[in-house]
Order: C-alpha cells, then sequence, then structure tokens
C-alpha cells in the first residue's frame, strides 16, 4: 500500500510532493537561449493550495516530470565549452531580444527583504568555489561545464542553480487552475523555480522487492560543502516551527518524488533520466537512461522543484510544516571517478578497494589483469564477457536467516567468494543494520553495515587471497594510468 502524502515521513524516506506545474513559456524561454553562461541570478518558486490531504500536491502520474526546463530548450554545453564571454557573443545575432546583464555584485539581494521569500535565507555562499578534493576527477573541460552550471541562472525559464535562486522566490498562490501554494514559485509568474544541484551520488531509492516504490530519493554530495549547508538552512528556514542547525548534517542534499498515483494503484519507475556526459541540450535530442546509471560517485545535475508539506503535532493535528527538494530530472555528467588503489596487510590477506570502478572498466580489467576481485555490483547471469574469470550463481545464500540476498556465490580466478548482502533489512524493517558475509573458501566473516547501502563497506570486506610477495601485482599492473 503506497504510504499516506499527509503523514509525517521518517527521518530516512520523506514523502516527496505530488504536483503539476505548468511548462514555462517557450517564447520566454527561447530568449535565453543564446545567453546560458551569463543569464542573471534569480529565484523562483511555485505556489500550491492545501487540500484534503494536506500533506501533499496534485500527483503527476506520469514518472517523467511535464515541466519542459531549460536543459530541453538551452543551447548545448559541451565537455569543450568555450568561455562565457565567447559563447555570449557568438549567439546574440540568433537571440530575438538582448540578453539580461549579469549581476555586477556578488550579493543580490534587495537591501529591503520580503519576509517568507529566499532573501530571509541570507546571501548564498559562492557557488563556483568548489571543495577541491570534489572536484579533483573532473577534467578541465568538464570543470569549465560545471563552472557553468554552478552559477546558471534563466529568470525566463525559471531555473536557477542552487545559490542563485531569484531572492524574491516565495510560496505560490492558488489560481483557478493550479494550487501552487506548497511550492516555491517567482512571484511575477506564479511558476514553479527550478532549482539545480551538482553533486556526486552516495545514495539512490527506487526499487522494492523488484518493482517501483512509491517512492524514489536520490541523494548527493555537493561540489561545495557550503553550497551543502546552504541546502539544508534553506530546509530549515521554510519549514514551520523552524528547525534547529543540525550539528551533525554532512552537507548531503536529498530530493524525493512519488513514483505512484495519489489515489493508489501501480508505481511508474522514475524515467527522466538523461545522458549528459558529452553535452546538456533539449531533453527531446538527449539519451534516455535508466536507473542502472546512477552509481555511487557519479556526477549528476539534478533538477529540482522545492515545496512543502505538512506533518501531525503531537496533538495529531496538522500543524507543522516541513519543506524538501522534489526530484523532476537527473543528468548524468560524469561516470564514477577513476579507480584509486589502497593496500594493506592484515593476517597475512592482502585488500585491495576498488572503490571507483564502473562497470565495464570492472570488467575490462579483470579479463587483461586477472584481478583477484570484484566490485560487488548485481551483475546478470546472462552478462555478455568472459565469465572464466568471474561466475555469479544467485540465491544461493543461506546467511543469516530471513536474509534477502544482494549478492551470491562468487568466483574470481577460482577463488570462492560466497556473499550474502541483506540490503533491505534497513528499510523495510527498520533495523539498525544490515549483514555482509564474506566466504573465502572455509574461512569467512559477518560482518554489520550502517547504512546498509554503504558501497565501501561492501568493498571494505571483500578479501583477496595473496599470491607469494614475488607474484603480487604492482599498482601499476592493476591500474594503469
Amino acid at each position: 500500500m503506497a504510504p499516506k502524502r499527509d503523514a509525517p515521513q521518517p527521518k530516512e524516506a520523506s514523502v516527496p510532493k505530488r504536483m503539476r506545474t505548468a511548462a514555462p513559456s517557450q517564447t520566454s524561454i527561447a530568449n535565453k537561449l543564446s545567453v546560458l553562461e551569463t543569464a542573471s541570478p534569480a529565484r523562483d518558486t511555485p505556489p500550491t493550495t492545501p487540500r484534503d490531504h494536506p500533506a501533499c500536491d496534485d500527483p503527476d502520474y506520469s514518472s517523467t516530470p511535464s515541466t519542459d526546463t531549460l536543459p530541453s530548450t538551452c543551447p548545448p554545453i559541451a565537455s569543450d565549452v568555450p568561455a562565457p564571454k565567447e559563447t555570449v557573443s557568438s549567439h546574440l545575432e540568433e537571440s530575438p531580444n538582448p540578453p539580461p546583464k549579469p549581476t555586477t555584485s556578488n550579493n543580490p539581494f534587495p537591501s529591503s527583504v520580503i519576509p517568507g521569500t529566499i532573501a530571509t535565507v541570507g546571501p548564498p555562499p559562492d557557488s563556483r568555489l568548489f571543495d577541491p578534493e570534489r572536484i579533483s576527477t573532473c577534467p578541465e573541460p568538464l570543470l569549465k561545464r560545471i563552472e557553468v552550471l554552478s552559477s546558471y541562472s534563466n529568470g525566463d525559464a525559471n531555473t536557477f542553480a542552487l545559490g542563485h535562486i531569484l531572492p524574491c522566490a516565495t510560496w505560490g498562490i492558488t489560481d483557478p487552475y493550479e494550487d501552487r501554494s506548497k511550492i516555491l514559485c517567482n512571484p511575477k509568474t506564479n511558476e514553479p523555480v527550478n532549482i539545480w544541484i551538482l553533486g556526486h551520488i552516495t545514495n539512490t531509492w527506487f526499487m522494492k522487492d523488484g518493482a517501483p516504490d512509491s517512492q524514489c530519493s536520490v541523494t548527493v554530495l555537493p561540489l561545495s560543502t557550503r553550497i551543502g549547508q546552504y541546502a539544508n538552512t534553506l530546509l530549515s528556514k521554510f519549514s514551520n516551527p523552524t528547525l534547529p542547525p543540525n550539528e551533525y548534517d554532512r552537507g548531503l542534499i536529498r530530493a524525493v518524488r512519488w513514483q505512484s498515483p495519489r489515489s493508489g494503484g501501480v508505481s511508474t519507475l522514475f524515467n527522466s533520466i538523461y545522458d549528459a556526459r558529452e553535452v546538456l541540450k533539449t531533453k527531446s535530442s538527449m539519451k534516455k537512461l535508466d536507473i542502472s546509471y546512477l552509481e555511487k560517485r557519479a556526477l549528476v545535475l539534478l533538477e529540482t522543484h522545492f515545496n512543502r508539506y505538512r506533518q501531525k503535532d503531537e496533538n495529531g493535528r496538522w500543524t507543522i510544516s516541513r519543506t524538501q527538494f522534489e526530484l523532476q530530472a537527473i543528468y548524468l555528467l560524469q561516470d564514477p571517478c577513476l579507480p584509486d588503489s589502497d593496500h594493506n596487510t592484515d593476517s597475512g590477506l592482502r585488500r585491495h578497494h576498488p572503490r571507483y570502478l564502473s562497470k565495464s572498466y570492472t570488467h575490462s580489467h579483470i579479463q587483461q589483469k586477472h584481478l583477484w576481485g570484484i566490485r560487488l555490483n548485481a551483475y546478470p547471469s546472462s552478462t555478455p564477457w568472459n565469465v572464466n574469470h568471474v561466475e555469479i550463481i544467485h540465491h544461493r545464500n543461506l546467511f543469516p536467516p530471513n536474509t534477502t540476498p544482494f549478492e551470491s556465490d562468487v568466483f574470481v580466478n577460482h577463488i570462492h567468494f560466497r556473499i550474502v548482502f541483506d540490503r533491505y533489512r534497513h528499510q523495510y524493517n527498520r533495523s539498525q543494520a544490515s549483514y555482509l558475509f564474506v566466504c573465502l573458501g572455509n574461512h569467512g566473516r559477518a560482518i554489520n553495515i550502517w547504512p546498509e547501502n554503504d558501497m565501501d563497506a561492501i568493498l571494505e570486506a571483500l578479501i583477496m587471497y595473496p599470491r607469494p610477495p614475488s607474484q603480487l601485482p604492482t599498482t601499476s599492473d592493476l591500474f594503469p594510468d
């Protein structure tokens, strides 16, 4: 049964709000096609009105958002995108209206702040100042792209990078056709604000028991610690009552969305996922991807709305208001970063942590370098590559009792790994641990993992049996440049 949309949400599964949003004017969007890198910052917020179910808005019965935002209408943002000034000048002749002048101040906020607007949160941090370790794997062309995307602002399309939202954006109003009182909107147009969030994926949730769950979520680590803190400040300040600062906050940003109709029924898997690894252009001209591409540490651009929902207080009254980012689209910018090796010894055992390997990279290196391990992904038994190196046999796990296996028996170069990973125990039963069991030959160990989907913990538990020291592969053998 689908969860109630007006009920209070668990800590790790806040319910995304459903709504229909009108597409921005195609004429106004066309005027912005040539000014991608220089559009002035702005912030918008779509409105919604309360209903019988106060915790959510009207559901969009398709998993693909109906709004056609700037990625669907803007010029391509290629990996070799030139400097902003060059791009603007090359497009000026194509634009019927002159582009807006870029903001000359780092603080676009008005001197007088209107209560209930984005400006009340205070000046945002500079979104172009990235944490070095979070962009260390990005090549120069990609860095140019994310610099453009991180400071993007297009008022006509109501699309803004986080940190550049229209200062006067506030909760929308109810018009004769739609209730937008629960969506952050542009007060001039009452259209929902599209917020772009850049970050590396840390967690995703789409499926339950092999079928689309009633809701999905994507959590990312933003490229700037301060942007992550700013996002959580937005969530706090726009809640009622205001939430206190979270001293344990890690700066992660989570976007959620309903996959099921509000009235119940069959959930539809979210499918607004696009391949922007080479270029970001119109949605209709970009290749669609499935959720298997959303791997941990992949660099993505999330397109979201900012909305609010109600919760019951201790007396059972709908007096509490909470906020969230609602997922609209996902653009894949970069696959998980290049491999990083870490070698140590523990009781005579050699460990290796292939933390940043993509599936294709893992496949090729297992074949070419005869690696003694494999990244733990749910590879299908029909995977079309050399199964002499790795063979996966499904559904042969017995430990622990009542476990839903994530992986199963694995043979790597004739070394037998028996792996049991209960990925559902926490989400469904709310226990405080999941289990991973790795058996090497006749030896093995059980490991509690928290959270249950932490790939690092899984990789950490994969032990590789050593060869004689003289035969051990070097780092260059395992991961050549």
